[in-house]
């Protein structure tokens, strides 16, 4: 049968298909971890967590510090409410109640410039078997979708 679609590649239908289902199974992941939060607030908790440890992509030495464990809490840049909603895309209102909820939960801090998250927050609550879950999600989608190219 032919494809009407000439323009999806050979196999991108099935790896849209495992990537959909990864989606999905990341979205469970967040929902058992938090059961009292909800997608937006824990949208913004990761959009901060992202914004706060971003030095890591621009130094080699935050990059080798983060491989041996925490980051000192100097290197942690803050990140303004209104990059967390250009980032996340929710809106502003939306994000600045979820930022007071998580400051008040002890996830994130404000701090001159806006918001970072809390010193050592990896091993407070459920977070680190959620970061685990989340970072074996990863990688079984990864294998799956390469799965997707052999003959």
């Amino acid at each position: 049968m032919p494809d009407e679609a000439s323009d999806v590649e050979k196999g991108e239908r099935l790896k849209v298909l495992r990537a959909v289902e990864a989606l999905l199974r990341m979205q469970r992941l967040v929902l058992d971890h938090f059961p009292d939060g909800d997608m937006e607030g824990v949208t913004v908790l990761l959009t901060v967590a992202a914004g706060s440890l971003s030095v890591v992509h621009r130094d080699g030495a935050a990059h080798d510090q983060m491989m041996q464990g925490p980051l000192p809490r100097e290197w942690f840049r803050p990140i303004s409410g209104r990059a967390v909603a250009a980032s996340c895309g929710l809106p502003r209102e939306t994000v600045r109640r979820r930022l007071e909820a998580l400051e008040k939960a002890g996830e994130i801090e404000r701090v001159e410039g806006g918001y970072q998250l809390c010193y050592n927050v990896l091993s407070r609550r459920q977070n680190l078997d959620f970061a685990r879950g989340l970072v074996r999600e990863f990688e079984f989608v990864h294998r799956m979708i390469e799965r997707c190219d052999l003959p």
